[in-house]
């Protein structure tokens, strides 16, 4: 809106009258609003149809927050004398603020029309044109007004908006950076920059946005959170809760930041102080499916199978068919034994982008229904090693129904499954396919079978070790001595949820008999292994000399018990039908079930799991206490 004006008051207006006006517009320009507002309507007392006085009246009663009759005085003015660009110009502000941008629009129209040099004409019409969502429109009004005034901060910052809406992200942040330059205190405009740059992936930079808004205007909840966001995606989850915290703070009815708070806690291992963020998130927004997913995810760390699956069922219901939804209904259904819902369910992890990237091949998907007699399908793994360790036992199945299998399976893998039973062709992922007739994604393969926790397939050993490379780790790794030998993997994939199922050496160390072999079936080592295990006689590493999983399943053979967290050397030696126990967090992945220390899937398996999210402490001292019992030694 334009400064109240310094137009000429009517030439027959009396010297006291013009006196009067001049003194009130002096109040007006040096800010004292209230002491103005009275002077004018003193003026109109006495002479009520003084358009000058009725056009500045408007003006401060605009600025009151009264924007009703600040249009109506402004409107009144017009029509007592009709031509004045300025008047048209300020009307059009008022009506803008009222929602009423078509009529906002026509008056800046007629003031540009008027006085085309007006640069306040010229930002009021992109003003509008932004609000009506033309913001090709408004950026071209925006240039007009730049053009008379170039260093106005508000209009590069409004400027910038309607770039940002029209994905410019790069233009959009230079057009902030002018405001601020121009306007160093200018929080939406640093804000507002933050925003174009986190969309530009340039997160460093978003973030210095986000702290010079936060140094402008402290007490802006947004700028909180979303600075407190940009950490949570660097993974630095404690300095993000601390800033929903902060955000909290200013505005606790900000379910945006309750939500991404539950996301970040629970990020943390801190499920029960993410559910109650998330339930605070969905008290103010209940219609926040998001929410709803997230919750549902916190009540799966927390084993609350059944809550999980109706908060789950809330988000779908709030949007239908959503396939992350239903992919989180698949997984606590399995958890639970439901299999007949859960596989069906499970399809919806395509779509969810939680299968990997879904194959698209000119044959068509074999979905249980299709007759295999004679015909060649493949059979293709998807996800992890250890799925395709799990669900490679359904390649007997399919091929006792007729078919001849070809089964594709990742390189280290290769070797292990040239003997799986029913498999009459094994190719590495990624080298050319023989043809074939029908294909499926391994596990797709349960709910093409129908399987129930009664049904599975294979529950004996359907993996075995080759002799040669069994007898090439037995002459490597000499004479037991009469020592028990244990078979050792204490961490898997540190990536995202994996990482729960981690330990460190230092911490599955002290469960183990001192008079065992301890054996490490893993691979890879993290670093904050290496010194521990440098320190321990009893305990052989054999890293890169172990070329892939026939070396570990001939390694497998050659212990007396595998003991491992939930990685694939678990399901390795489980299938090979070998003694394994296995170490699970709290919420433990699907196909282990609930509750319960044995596997329908491996009958070798015994399966230790926490009480308690993040604690080892029990599973570890029941380790102990089992592997003293079977090695028959103390356990200093």
């Amino acid at each position: 809106m334009s400064s109240p004006p310094s137009t000429p008051p009517q030439a027959e207006a009396k010297p006291a009258h013009r006196a009067a006006l001049a003194q009130a517009l002096g109040w007006h320009r040096a800010g004292q609003v209230a002491r103005a507002r009275a002077a004018y309507e003193g003026i109109l007392s006495t002479c009520p149809d003084d358009p000058e006085a009725l056009h500045l009246l408007g003006l401060a009663v605009h600025q009151a927050g009264e924007p009703d009759r600040a249009a109506a005085l402004i409107g009144q003015a017009l029509r007592l004398r009709p031509g004045q660009a300025v008047v048209h110009g300020n009307l059009g502000v008022v009506l803008s603020a009222l929602g009423r941008h078509e009529e906002a629009l026509l008056h800046c129209e007629r003031a540009i029309a008027l006085q085309p040099d007006h640069p306040e004409a010229h930002g009021s019409r992109g003003h509008a044109l932004q609000a009506l969502g033309r913001d090709l429109a408004a950026i071209a009004s925006y240039d007009m007004a730049l053009l008379f005034r170039p260093d106005d901060p508000e209009t590069h910052y409004r400027r910038g908006l309607s770039l940002q809406r029209l994905q410019r992200f790069e233009a959009a942040a230079q057009a902030h950076a002018q405001a601020v330059a121009l306007a160093p205190r200018l929080g939406d405009a640093h804000f507002q920059r933050g925003n174009a740059l986190r969309a530009m992936g340039r997160a460093a930079e978003a973030l210095a946005s986000y702290e010079a808004a936060i140094a402008a205007r402290p007490d802006d909840a947004e700028s909180h959170g979303n600075r407190a966001n940009l950490l949570q995606e660097a993974g630095q989850l404690e300095a993000a809760v601390a800033g929903y915290d902060q955000a909290l703070a200013i505005l606790p009815g900000y379910a945006g930041a309750h939500h991404n708070r539950g996301v970040a806690l629970r990020a943390l291992s801190r499920p029960e102080e993410a559910l109650a963020s998330l339930d605070r998130a969905l008290a103010i927004d209940p219609g926040n499916a998001g929410a709803h997913l997230e919750r549902g995810l916190a009540l799966q760390d927390l084993n609350r199978a059944d809550e999980a699956l109706a908060s789950h069922g809330r988000a779908l219901a709030l949007r239908p068919g959503d396939p992350v939804a239903t992919w989180n209904q698949a997984w606590v259904r399995l958890l639970t034994g439901d299999y007949e819902h859960g596989w069906a369910q499970y399809e919806a992890g395509w779509a969810a982008g939680q299968r990997g990237p879904r194959r698209e091949f000119d044959r068509p998907l074999w979905t249980g229904q299709e007759p295999l007699q004679g015909r060649t399908i493949l059979l293709h793994a998807e996800q992890g090693l250890g799925d395709t360790l799990q669900f490679c036992r359904y390649a007997a199945p399919v091929a006792a129904l007729g078919a001849r299998v070809v089964l594709e399976v990742p390189a280290p893998l290769v070797s292990l499954m040239q003997g799986l039973d029913g498999v009459d062709t094994v190719v590495e992922a990624g080298a050319a396919l023989p043809p074939f007739d029908l294909h499926c994604p391994l596990l797709s393969l349960p709910r093409a079978f129908g399987t129930r926790l009664d049904t599975i397939p294979a529950a004996g050993p359907y993996l075995r070790s080759d002799p040669a490379p069994r007898q090439r780790w037995k002459q490597q790794l000499g004479a037991s001595r009469g020592r028990p030998r244990l078979g050792l993997a204490w961490s898997g994939s540190t990536w995202g949820r994996n990482a729960r199922r981690s330990l460190t050496l230092g911490e599955f160390l002290p469960s183990l008999p001192a008079r065992v072999e301890g054996v490490c079936l893993q691979k890879a080592l993290r670093e904050i292994d290496r010194e521990v295990l440098q320190a321990q006689p009893n305990l052989r590493f054999f890293g890169e000399s172990i070329a892939d999983f026939s070396d570990t399943a001939a390694l497998c053979d050659s212990v007396d018990l595998v003991v491992s967290v939930d990685t694939s050397v678990a399901h390795l030696a489980a299938a090979m039908g070998r003694p394994t126990w296995i170490l699970l967090p709290h919420a433990a992945d699907w196909r282990w079930l609930l509750d319960r220390s044995d596997s329908p899937w491996y009958p070798s398996v015994r399966l230790y799991r926490q009480h308690a999210p993040g604690d080892w402490s029990q599973v570890l001292a029941r380790l102990r206490a089992d592997l003293r019992a079977a090695c028959g030694g103390s356990v200093p």
